[in-house]
């Protein structure tokens, strides 16, 4: 298939995904393509089920201490403060939350392995959202 027609294919599942169409049909230079929503929902990404951390001990969620936008990093520029496999203490800055034109460090409660950061950079959470999962130290 040549650039052109991928172009063309691109667009048709566009507008059907964007205007909710049941089924469009495309015809142009001997060319046909008939596309129903159902093809558009195949080959749509399927968002993965969240990680069950239920059968591990000691895991910890730390959650938003207020509604804001969560970065994962100081600036664009800079690495990420915590990833996931890194140990963190008590006291290490997770994230921050920018709310108001505020921008609030948020500190890990507790210390431990993190085995994942549901927050999505850039993205507005709520007060009691999940920002990262932890594996406590163990006592």
């Amino acid at each position: 298939m040549s650039e052109r027609e991928l172009k063309v294919v691109r667009e048709v599942l566009e507008l059907v995904e964007r205007h909710g169409l049941s089924q469009m049909e495309w015809e142009a230079d001997g060319v046909k393509i008939v596309v129903s929503a159902d093809t558009v929902a195949e080959s749509a990404p399927v968002e993965a089920a969240p990680p069950d951390y239920s059968e591990m001990e000691n895991v910890r969620l730390l959650t938003a201490p207020l509604t804001g936008t969560f970065y994962r990093s100081a600036t664009p520029d800079t690495p990420p403060f915590i990833e996931v496999g890194q140990s963190v203490e008590v006291g290490d800055t997770i994230g921050v939350l920018e709310a108001m034109k505020v921008f609030n460090e948020v500190p890990a409660e507790v210390g431990g392995t993190v085995l994942d950061i549901p927050a999505q950079n850039g993205t507005l959470i709520q007060r009691g959202d999940p920002l990262v999962v932890l594996q406590e130290d163990a006592a």
